[in-house]
């Protein structure tokens, strides 16, 4: 996974700079892995057009590792009693509202 190092808008949150400059990941299960054939793609800021980091590009092996994931989560998640379901998904909104900003950005 690569960084890469441009001048951001003033105007981000530290989360949201310390996210960009980060190395990014795919999202599969917990993990972060990196493409499993190793390719990136360029993410733009659509304000100006400039890069603003490289990101995993999903291939055939990625896509089965997230579907069997998410099979996975859903075979736990759809046996979760209603009450803690509940729980969770007000813990995260909380989250999200928590974070909004940097969200946002």
């Amino acid at each position: 996974m690569s960084t890469v190092s441009i001048a951001l808008p003033d105007a981000l949150g530290e989360d949201a700079r310390a996210f960009l400059e980060g190395a990014h990941g795919l999202l599969i299960g917990a993990e972060r892995p990196a493409a499993a054939d190793g390719r990136t793609f360029a993410t733009f800021d659509p304000s100006s057009g400039r890069e603003i980091a490289q990101v995993p590009h999903a291939g055939e092996r990625d896509v089965d590792a997230a579907v069997a994931a998410a099979r996975g989560a859903f075979e736990t998640w759809s046996t979760t009693p209603a009450m803690e379901r509940e729980r969770l998904m007000f813990a995260l909104a909380g989250a999200v509202e928590e974070r909004a900003r940097e969200l946002a950005e």
